[in-house]
């Protein structure tokens, strides 16, 4: 598959699996299909630019992960979640000086961020695919 450059992350995965691309546009009850545009979350306090991005993209990567198991995709499914676990792990390695209390805090605000931007096509993502995909190893 061809990656294209500044698609959503669900963007991207609508276009390796037309089916995931209909179970992600379908609104849920955690997550409704936004009416407008949504205002990307601001960074939690104590966590770093460098650290938001990457923090970001590994719970979107592990999010996405979900999708693609619910749709069969298992190898799918397994890339997203090792590259997002890889990242929260990276971002968190960023963060040593913040408690640990507030570390877990951040990472749960970015667990509600990402099913609020990444609802419906994925447009209000806060960062896309190939962003995400730069940061892995």
């Amino acid at each position: 598959m061809r990656i294209l450059t500044g698609l959503p992350l669900l963007a991207l995965l609508a276009l390796a699996s037309p089916a995931m691309a209909q179970e992600a546009a379908s609104p849920t009850p955690e997550a409704p299909a936004a009416a407008a545009p949504v205002t990307p979350a601001p960074t939690p306090d104590g966590v770093t630019p460098e650290a938001d991005k990457i923090l970001w993209c590994g719970h979107a990567l592990s999010f996405a992960s979900t999708l693609a198991k619910a749709q069969g995709d298992e190898e799918g499914a397994k890339t997203l979640l090792d590259n997002g676990g890889k990242l929260i792990e990276k971002g968190s390695e960023l963060l040593k000086d913040l408690a640990p209390e507030k570390l877990e805090a951040a990472k749960g605000v970015y667990v509600e961020q990402i099913k609020i931007e990444l609802a419906g096509t994925g447009e209000n993502a806060k960062f896309t695919y190939d962003d995400c995909m730069t940061l892995v190893d």
